[in-house]
């Protein structure tokens, strides 16, 4: 791949991640109650809600990676996982506006240790409230679980994509 397409691509994709990004704080700010009663009622309690968008925004992370990998690397990508542009371009799409959706209620859960909790906006990140209040534990879970799943998908990746294909005879 040229520079120049490099840097075509780069200056697209964040033309596209900002305004989804936002998007997705908005739509976390407006589903605020929604979110503390889907964590309440989901089955294995807030704990589990948090592991599953873990396992949701890092699955969808790897998957536009791999996405990515596919059109930088077409060489590398097995014969049986070669995707139309179209295709390469849905598929990112939707994976990335999946990952921003579930990998915002995580981040903001995140604050540094020592942070002033009474001066938290519970108006604006009730998921973060409740959590703490009722589920201090879900925070350090969900943290594991994303990176377990990181590492995870990560080794998949490298050994689906991560290799120069021998030529055999």
């Amino acid at each position: 791949m040229s520079e120049v397409e490099q840097r075509r691509i780069a200056m697209v994709g964040t033309a596209c991640a900002v305004p989804v990004l936002t998007g997705a704080v908005v739509l976390h700010i407006r589903l605020g109650d929604t979110l503390v009663g889907w964590a309440r009622d989901w089955p294995g309690g807030p704990v589990a809600f948090m592991a599953a968008l873990a396992v949701v925004a890092m699955g969808s992370l790897l998957m536009l990676g791999a996405v990515c990998l596919m059109h930088a690397w077409p060489e590398r990508t097995p014969e049986r996982l070669h995707l139309s542009g179209n295709a390469r371009l849905v598929w990112a799409v939707l994976s990335g506006l999946l990952a921003a959706v579930t990998a915002v209620p995580l981040a903001l859960t995140l604050r540094r240790p020592g942070a002033d909790t009474d001066r938290l906006n519970c108006q604006m990140n009730a998921l973060d409230c409740y959590l703490r209040a009722e589920a201090p534990s879900a925070i350090p879970v969900w943290i594991t679980v994303f990176l377990v799943t990181g590492a995870l998908g990560s080794l998949v990746l490298h050994h689906v994509l991560g290799r120069v294909p021998t030529d055999t005879p």
